[in-house]
């Protein structure tokens, strides 16, 4: 599955923290219910430096649901 223009600026973030075209420290995902916020937030941990070797990386989940995914 592709990730939309959206989703990839999100997974971009991750890998070297630009966001709309500038540096940001954080970044702030609002969308509706069913619109790929886990999937594109998956992808962007998985571009992340942090997440290579020898670094862990942490997931919390306010939801039963996504913490199983």
């Amino acid at each position: 599955m592709s990730l939309s223009p959206d989703q990839e600026a999100i997974a971009r973030w991750f890998a070297d923290g630009v966001a709309n075209d500038a540096r940001a420290q954080n970044v702030v995902v609002r969308a509706c219910a069913g619109s790929g916020k886990t999937y594109a937030l998956l992808a962007g941990i998985a571009r992340a430096p942090e997440t290579r070797a020898p670094y862990m990386t942490l997931l919390a989940a306010f939801n039963k649901a996504i913490a199983g995914e």
